[in-house]
């Protein structure tokens, strides 16, 4: 009882300007907008159609409707499986659907935005405050560090130190 108490304490801490997530505190990232170079894989045309569900999904996240985001993430990867923020929001559509399954199944999707975006500061974030959400401290802990070599605000550097240091306590009472 005192470890999940101490848990929902550590996510209560862990925050960042967001609007969703396991907890309501990962970062969907916005940058589906024009000024975004094409990837360089698959055609600009299916870049483009993508980046239109992913918009209908973010409209769809913002009013609620977590099944219509979470079908139009899915669309956007379907249509163009090499853009990262399509996976990263499907899986803050994934957890704030909240169905059975949803977290894990969110964190395979956030890890595939890792995978094609390592340099993505908030695609580290977001799968540390998850990885947490499942009492993954080790590997959340990971995350962050991984998330600390990326271009980051001062604020985001900050917060990082700050999250490190409370899984850190977390992790010296598990043990």
């Amino acid at each position: 009882m005192r470890r999940v108490f101490f848990i929902g304490i550590i996510l209560a801490f862990l925050h960042s300007p967001a609007i969703a997530g396991p907890n309501d505190n990962v970062t969907v990232l916005h940058d589906t907008d024009s000024t975004r170079k094409f990837p360089g894989q698959g055609t600009v045309a299916n870049w483009h159609a993508g980046q239109d569900r992913c918009r209908a999904g973010l409209v769809a996240l913002k009013a609620k409707d977590y099944d219509r985001a979470v079908a139009d993430s899915e669309d956007a990867i379907r249509i163009y499986p090499y853009e990262a923020a399509f996976y990263n929001q499907l899986a803050v559509a994934l957890w704030q659907r909240k169905k059975t399954g949803d977290l894990e199944l969110g964190i395979k999707y956030v890890k595939k935005a890792v995978d094609i975006s390592p340099e993505t500061f908030n695609y580290w974030d977001n799968l540390a405050k998850a990885l947490v959400g499942i009492d993954k401290l080790q590997e959340a802990r990971d995350a962050l560090v991984h998330g600390s070599q990326c271009k980051t605000t001062p604020e985001q550097a900050a917060e990082i130190k700050v999250n490190i240091g409370i899984i850190d306590q977390a992790l010296a009472k598990q043990q």
